[in-house]
């Protein structure tokens, strides 16, 4: 099937490889390769794909803009995530908020160098997210639920989603939290999380005895959000954050 995109020549500011993230440049009509600092410099923000082939500084670059592409990937990816620039232009999944994404990953990848689809829609992830005191050590990805003191949170259990006093609230950040430390917990939009078993997308979820998502359909279950994404025990999936009752 083809896939057609909406595909602009630039003038390449700098060596640009094939199949990765542009950035734009620093003067009218000029692109280069994305880095690192594209994903929070509105100045430097990604617009899209360069094309098959390298491109030398000064030659004419063509960069795919809306559409599908493929792309490099920095490292594993997992379908449905949104995928920044790493500093050699290459997709690297994201679930941090404000910054500024190239796109979506329609497939995954297992490792840097594997080539995927992406759906390029440029925007910066808008997300809620919340510093909060860690009344115990937290897992990146984890479910967390109220804590015993204002201000604080603590890795989700089995029993949060049973008690009111200990209901999911959100998902950690993509970081390990000592106890007592502060800990960034996403209260809305989307996150990943770790699965603790077999989940089908579209499941509501809820926390296991170790705070990874499980799927739940039990009645008066309190739930962390949706699955966007199926995955097994151990994976990374993406959660729509929305705390609820089933």
């Amino acid at each position: 099937m083809h896939n057609p995109t909406l595909t602009r020549a630039f003038l390449a500011g700098g060596t640009i490889k094939a199949r990765r993230i542009v950035q734009i440049g620093t003067a009218d009509g000029a692109v280069i390769q994305a880095d690192a600092d594209s994903d929070t410099t509105i100045a430097e923000r990604p617009i899209g794909i360069s094309s098959e082939v390298n491109t030398a500084s000064g030659a004419t670059v063509d960069v795919h803009l809306a559409g599908i592409a493929l792309c490099v990937a920095g490292g594993a990816v997992t379908r449905g995530a949104s995928v920044k620039a790493d500093a050699s232009g290459k997709a690297v999944a994201t679930e941090t908020g404000n910054d500024f994404v190239v796109g979506i990953a329609l497939t995954s990848a297992a490792a840097d160098g594997d080539i995927i689809p992406v759906l390029i829609a440029p925007q910066r992830i808008y997300m809620m997210a919340r510093a909060f005191t860690a009344g115990g050590p937290i897992a990146a990805r984890r479910i967390v639920q109220i804590g015993t003191a204002d201000g604080a949170v603590i890795q989700a259990d089995a029993s949060s989603d049973t008690t009111i006093a200990e209901r999911p609230i959100g998902i950690s950040s993509e970081v390990n939290t000592a106890s007592g430390a502060t800990v960034d917990v996403h209260l809305a939009g989307t996150a990943l999380c770790e699965a603790g078993g077999a989940v089908a997308r579209g499941a509501s979820l809820k926390a296991d005895a170790d705070g990874k998502a499980v799927a739940t359909t039990t009645a008066k279950d309190f739930v962390v959000g949706i699955a966007l994404t199926a995955g097994a025990d151990g994976a990374i999936i993406q959660v729509l954050v929305a705390p609820q009752r089933i």
